[in-house]
Formats: C-alpha cells, structure tokens, sequence
C-alpha cells in the first residue's frame, strides 16, 4: 500500500504525471516518462526501479498498470 501511495502522491504534486488514473492503471498518452524513479532496497543494496520496471503498457494503448500488488502481510514476495 505504501508503494503504490507514495507514487499516486507523488504524481498528485506533479501534474498527475501527465496521466489520469483509473483503478490500478493510468492512461498516459504520452508514456510514464513523469512518473518517480523508486528506490528500493536489499539490506545494504540500492536498486532503482524507473516507471516501465514497476508499470506494465497494456497491449500496445496507453493505459499502463501496476506491475505489483498487496497481497497481504502473509503473502510471498513476487517482483
């Protein structure tokens, strides 16, 4: 939830990133290209995930998904 929070704040303060919102995807007619960098780490190493490695593009349109999802504290971790 945070992960996903973080990012909708972010483009909020940002012009939407040149995207609207709808439900778990965007429509970005312009590509992601706004949308945060996110840092992520692994004990003592940093990675970052720019918007096409956390957002897929569905089929060749301009809606983008989230490529993650909250599955609860007890699930497994997918990435």
């Amino acid at each position: 939830k945070a992960l996903r929070s973080g990012i909708e704040g972010y483009c909020r303060s940002h012009g939407d990133c040149s995207a609207k919102q709808r439900a778990s995807c965007w429509e970005a007619p312009n590509g992601v290209s706004k949308f945060p960098n996110v840092e992520v780490w692994f004990n003592k190493v940093k990675t970052i995930w720019v918007p096409q490695a956390y957002l897929y593009r569905k089929a060749s349109g301009n809606r983008w998904c989230y490529a993650f999802a909250d599955d609860g504290a007890r699930a497994n971790t997918v990435l």
